[in-house]
């Protein structure tokens, strides 16, 4: 790196005739904004049998799951039982 061309060790001058020239010092972070998502926009509707089969599938997995992860989403070992024998077609 060429310390003389460093934007620390350039003049006042120096820094002036660059921003004219469009050359300007940015900060990496400066030129990162925040991305306003909308609600729902990472999830995408799904049709009526992808639901179904969402659904299917979620309860077959908390039968595969042990205590210490049911523990982990907030569910005893009865009620992932109870809600693994619901029927996919209901909510």
């Amino acid at each position: 790196m060429c310390y003389a061309r460093h934007p620390v060790f350039l003049s006042s001058h120096d820094q002036e005739a660059n921003t004219m020239k469009g050359i300007s010092e940015v900060s990496p972070t400066s030129a990162i904004e925040p991305v306003a998502l909308e609600k729902h926009a990472a999830q995408p509707r799904l049709t009526r049998a992808q639901r179904l089969l969402h659904r299917w599938r979620t309860r077959q997995a908390l039968l595969t799951m042990t205590e210490t992860e049911l523990r982990d989403v907030g569910l005893s070992l009865q009620q992932a039982q109870a809600e693994a024998a619901k029927p996919f077609w209901k909510g």
